[in-house]
């Protein structure tokens, strides 16, 4: 699967295209940061000599690995919200 492959795959469901357009401007900016980050993500570590299956568990998992990042921020400002 080509590079651009799986950025389409992972594009399908992000609002607008913006992550598609992201990496077509080769990760510049759309006026979206959380986009640009996921595209980068996905093509700076994906091996596009590997398999599929492969490249898409690599895929989801930094992506998963973003989005515990993203709920530890998420608690932090909760928790910051609730000691107010």
């Amino acid at each position: 699967m080509k590079i651009s492959e799986l950025i389409a795959i992972a594009s399908e469901n992000y609002p607008d295209d913006l992550l598609q357009q992201s990496y077509d401007e080769d990760c510049g900016d759309v006026g979206d940061t959380l986009a640009q980050f996921c595209a980068r993500e996905i093509s700076e570590t994906a091996d596009a000599n590997a398999d599929s299956a492969t490249q898409l568990i690599q895929a989801i998992k930094q992506m998963m690995t973003a989005r515990d990042e993203i709920d530890g921020i998420i608690n932090s400002l909760q928790s910051a919200l609730e000691a107010d």
